[in-house]
């Protein structure tokens, strides 16, 4: 049983905002099945039943020292393709005990961990990434793969945290169908839930980097100031320099 661990909103309004829609393009998503009622993210605080002890220490810390576990479960998938700043590639879906620390950290639970499923929904995640960054309405077609993703069989489970009730959603399947449910309800809930405009791929081409930008105003261009940004600005420099040689000859 794999465990949707996002939590339950009672909107369905889509945060992101108005005037940046194209007219005449709907963005509704129309819920399969199960997600009657659509699952909202954990905010930037793991949800309390995913906080347990891992196995994989060295792992765990390294997973968040590179940025994932924000909250987002499908931009950490798209982020499993990772870039360094100068381009150099790693693609942790290879790497079992990474992707074994991303289904524990939102609560996934599978048989099965079906990294070459993921690896073609991070395809697709990385494609609707892109086509928001740039401001368009998901096609009618994107949302219908969507919901083609999330028709897994679930139940709800009731549990208890340090506070109080939760109510989850648990599909019933196992393995790359499943995962695959579980991700693509990130998204929804990430589209009904969330500003689409402050989504951000890295500037640095070589990079790609997804993130959401929570800067107060929404200007933020890098993965990281020290990595891609620090790149930017020495290659700046640089130029600048060269510019001014010239100048002196």
């Amino acid at each position: 049983m794999t465990a949707i661990g996002f939590g339950m909103t009672s909107s369905l309004r889509s945060s992101r905002r108005r005037e940046a829609r194209k007219p005449g393009v709907t963005s509704q998503i129309h819920l399969n099945g199960y997600l009657s009622s659509l699952p909202r993210l954990a905010r930037e605080r793991a949800h309390p039943l995913t906080r347990r002890m891992t196995d994989e220490p060295e792992i765990a810390a390294r997973f968040a020292r590179d940025g994932y576990g924000a909250g987002n479960a499908w931009i950490d998938l798209v982020n499993s393709e990772q870039f360094d700043a100068n381009g150099r590639r790693t693609d942790h879906l290879d790497d079992p005990r990474w992707l074994g620390q991303l289904l524990r950290h939102y609560g996934l639970v599978a048989e099965r961990t079906g990294a070459q499923d993921l690896a073609s929904l991070r395809r697709f995640l990385r494609s609707v990434a892109e086509a928001l960054t740039l401001g368009d309405d998901l096609t009618s077609e994107q949302i219908a793969a969507i919901n083609r993703h999330m028709a897994s069989p679930a139940r709800q489970v009731l549990s208890t945290t340090g506070d109080g009730y939760r109510l989850d959603w648990s599909t019933i399947r196992t393995g790359g169908p499943a995962l695959r449910a579980s991700f693509a309800a990130s998204l929804a809930a990430f589209l009904a839930t969330q500003d689409t405009g402050r989504l951000k791929i890295c500037a640095n081409p070589l990079c790609r980097w997804v993130f959401y930008d929570r800067s107060k105003n929404n200007t933020r261009r890098w993965c990281s100031d020290k990595a891609c940004g620090n790149r930017d600005k020495v290659r700046r420099l640089r130029r600048r320099r060269a510019g001014a040689a010239d100048g002196c000859v």
